[in-house]
């Protein structure tokens, strides 16, 4: 699988979660992210993880230092918004591909991250919005995603 087909089919994908999952961009985007992540990863698709932020975190080399450090507890007090996966120049989440970082409806700005501090922070559950139902809603999107991205 390339990087077009996996964009081509997003469509598909946001259907079958906005049907099937419930409040995913509630506190499950960064374990949604994950799982694109290692099916991307799987195919040799070149991606990376971001996270969004509703501050000015641009220049701020102290976020990077903390992030580079796997240091989650430091970035949490950022006022970060969300996590999304980025595939060539365009943005990806479980409600869309956009070209840019948006988050309802927002434009943020952006940290990437690696796959290390994203498990870091999936296993922190005080951090994540807990209207997104881990145990029920991680089975449907890892079925979603296997059914358009999984030869």
């Amino acid at each position: 699988m390339k990087k077009k087909q996996v964009l081509a089919k997003y469509d598909n994908i946001i259907n079958d979660i906005s049907n099937k999952v419930n409040r995913v961009n509630c506190g499950g985007c960064g374990l949604y992210a994950k799982m694109l992540g290692d099916i991307l990863k799987a195919n040799n698709i070149k991606f990376d993880y971001v996270m969004l932020f509703r501050q000015s975190v641009t220049y701020d080399k102290q976020l990077k230092a903390y992030i580079d450090n796997n240091d989650v507890e430091e970035v949490n007090n950022y006022h970060w918004s969300h996590i999304m996966v980025k595939i060539g120049k365009r943005y990806v989440d479980a409600v869309g591909v956009f070209n840019s970082p948006m988050f309802n409806g927002m434009v943020l700005e952006t940290k990437k991250i690696n796959g290390d501090f994203l498990e870091t922070m999936l296993e922190q559950k005080h951090m994540w919005n807990p209207t997104f139902k881990r145990k029920t809603e991680t089975p449907k999107i890892k079925r979603i995603l296997k059914k358009h991205l999984v030869d």
